[in-house]
Formats: C-alpha cells, structure tokens, sequence
C-alpha cells in the first residue's frame, strides 16, 4: 500500500485542498465524500500531484537559477542544502554586502528575498522565473562591483544585514 501523504488533486481544472490519504481509494472517497458529485470519474493516480516532487523541482529549479546566472556574470557561490530547502553564499569577502543588497532590490520590487529558498505549495514556475529574471539583473550589478567599475558601499541603502545569531546586547 502506498502513502501519499500531502496531496493536491488537479482535474479538469478543479484544484482542491490538502488532505492526507493513505492509498488511491482513500483519495478517490475524500474527493467524492467532500469536493464533488459522487457520479463524477475521479481518475487515477496520475491525476494527483505529489508536492514533495513539486516542491523538490521548483527547488531544484531555482537553485540551477542561481548557478547559472553565477556562472553567466563570473560570480563564484556555493549552494547548500536539499533543494527544497535551498541557499547559496557568495564567495567573495564583500558577501555580507552583497547579501544586502539582493535583499534590498527584491524588497524594492515587492518581494521578500534573500540568499535562502523555501519552497512552498503556493510557489509556481512563474514566480521562479520571475524571481530569478530580478536575481540575474542583481548579479549583474553585483559583478560591477567584484570587477571594481562600482563599489557595493555605493548601492545599499540599508545598513549592513548582521551574519548570524548573536546577543546584542
């Protein structure tokens, strides 16, 4: 007997809630019992979407983002974690800086980003592309500065985020 133990189920343009289940049948009862006409064809398992995989690509999407427009603008990161769960450092002794002012110029544009990924059932591949269309205009800036044509003192407008966890005080 398989699990799915988080599932979406998408047809015909109907998108229901979250539920556990423990087999199809449990899926195809839920469905029916809560969501839909009883005489309705629920499908078969192809039909239902398994958010860890979902998650796990966008994850895996985004990071491949990152990498890549690092690659493309000669900028060295390294990146940790399951892809769901993602981050990058820059590799570079400006890091710190640069950090903050990735975080500052996603805020500008409405978004609250940083050098770390969760990803979320809510994330999609349009608002990946989105987010990494911005992030590569970003590292391009930030290139200007590691080749010395700028300096990063120049374009943040915030203080410098702190690194970690520390008494203040």
């Amino acid at each position: 007997m398989s699990r799915f133990n988080c599932v979406r189920f998408i047809k015909v343009g109907l998108d229901f809630d979250w539920f556990e289940v423990e087999n199809w049948d449990d899926v195809e009862n839920h469905i029916k019992l809560n969501y839909c006409d009883t005489s309705m064809n629920i499908g078969k398992e192809d039909d239902v979407i398994i958010e860890w995989e979902r998650i796990t690509y966008l994850g895996e999407k985004l990071r491949n983002g990152w990498i890549n427009s690092a690659k493309n603008n000669k900028i060295e990161i390294s990146t940790y974690g399951i892809p769901a769960l993602s981050t990058f450092v820059f590799n570079h002794t400006d890091s710190q800086k640069f950090k903050t002012f990735l975080t500052q110029e996603y805020l500008k544009k409405g978004i609250l980003a940083s050098t770390i990924f969760y990803a979320s059932t809510e994330h999609n591949e349009k608002i990946i592309e989105e987010y990494l269309d911005i992030f590569d205009i970003i590292m391009r800036k930030i290139k200007t500065c590691i080749d010395g044509v700028d300096r990063i003192d120049k374009f943040l407008e915030v203080p410098v985020s702190n690194s970690g966890f520390s008494r203040l005080n």
